[in-house]
């Protein structure tokens, strides 16, 4: 489902967390798809398949930004707090005409990597990933 509402230069909102280019971007967003089909043991014969159904599925967004350029090291510090609250969060993908629906999402992990420090220990790069699973298909 297709959401109208007029993108002003986002690539995502997760919440009310925003992915911007002027802000923390990411360079690479995977969307994950599993199914769950068992397998029931024929004597003489292939295994015989009987879908159960469509498993969870899981988003990893990742990028790298650059604090004294453009971000804040404080946006590391946001998605973990919201992932310590144990909500789901709306996603928002502005991958089409006028912005995704892609339903709520469930933070797994959020991960970060700090290099290229100034003499008095803050870091010019940062990468981050951050790992999401499908908590209700509500599309």
């Amino acid at each position: 489902m297709d959401i109208n509402l007029i993108k002003t230069g986002f690539l995502a909102k997760l919440g009310d967390f925003v992915f911007e280019p002027k802000g923390i971007a990411f360079q690479k967003f995977d969307r994950e798809s599993s199914y769950n089909w068992a397998e029931i043991k024929m004597i003489g014969s292939h295994p015989l398949r009987q879908f159960l159904g469509v498993n969870g599925e899981r988003i990893s967004i990742s990028g790298i930004f650059y604090p004294h350029y453009r971000g804040k090291l404080s946006h590391m510090s946001d998605l973990r707090a919201m992932g310590a609250a144990g909500i789901p969060y709306r996603l928002i993908a502005a991958d089409t005409d006028s912005a995704q629906n892609l339903g709520r999402w469930i933070f797994k992990s959020v991960k970060d990597g700090r290099t290229i420090f100034t003499s008095d220990g803050r870091p010019l790069k940062v990468d981050f990933t951050i790992e999401l699973e499908s908590y209700v298909q509500d599309l």
